[in-house]
C-alpha cells in the first residue's frame, strides 16, 4: 500500500515534534546534570549546587517526554539518535537522584533553622517591647 503526501506530512510533523520534545527534555536534564556554574546563589545567600527551577523543569520535561513516547514512536529510525541521548541523560539523572534528595533535605533543614531563628528573634523583640512598656521609669540606652 502506497502512502500519499497527505498521510506522510502529519507523520513527519509528529516525528519532528517527538524529536523536539526529546531535545527539550535532554536540555533540561543537562542543565541539572552539568550546570554552567558550580553553585547557584539564592536570595537567602545560601548556596545550592543546582538550581531548584532547573530541577523542577527537568522533572516536568521527563513527564512530558514519557507521554510523548507512549505514543509508540520509539521504533522510528528518525527518532533513534535523539532517544539514545535522552536515555543516556535519563540514566545519569536517575543515578543522581539520591544526591539531589540530599541537597534538598539539607536546604529544607537550613530553611527550618532560619525559620526557628526568626521566630525566636520575633519573640525576643515582642518580649523586649512589653518589658519596656511595663517599666516606665526605665530609660532607653
Amino acid at each position: 500500500m502506497k502512502s500519499s503526501a497527505a498521510d506522510v506530512l502529519p507523520e513527519r510533523i509528529a516525528i519532528s515534534g517527538h524529536i523536539a520534545q526529546l531535545s527539550t527534555a535532554a536540555a533540561a536534564l543537562s542543565s541539572v546534570l552539568h550546570p554552567r556554574s558550580v553553585a547557584v546563589h539564592t536570595a537567602a545567600n545560601s548556596s545550592l549546587p543546582i538550581s531548584l527551577s532547573a530541577l523542577t523543569m527537568a522533572f516536568a520535561e521527563v513527564a512530558r517526554t514519557q507521554k510523548v513516547l507512549q505514543a509508540g514512536t520509539i521504533a522510528l529510525p528518525e527518532v533513534a539518535a535523539a532517544l539514545i541521548e535522552y536515555q543516556q541523560l535519563l540514566r545519569e539523572f536517575k543515578s543522581n537522584l539520591p544526591r539531589f534528595q540530599g541537597w534538598l533535605l539539607a536546604e529544607r533543614a537550613r530553611l527550618a533553622m532560619r525559620g526557628a531563628h526568626s521566630t525566636a528573634v520575633e519573640s525576643w523583640v515582642k518580649t523586649d517591647r512589653q518589658t519596656r512598656k511595663s517599666s516606665p521609669g526605665r530609660e532607653r540606652p
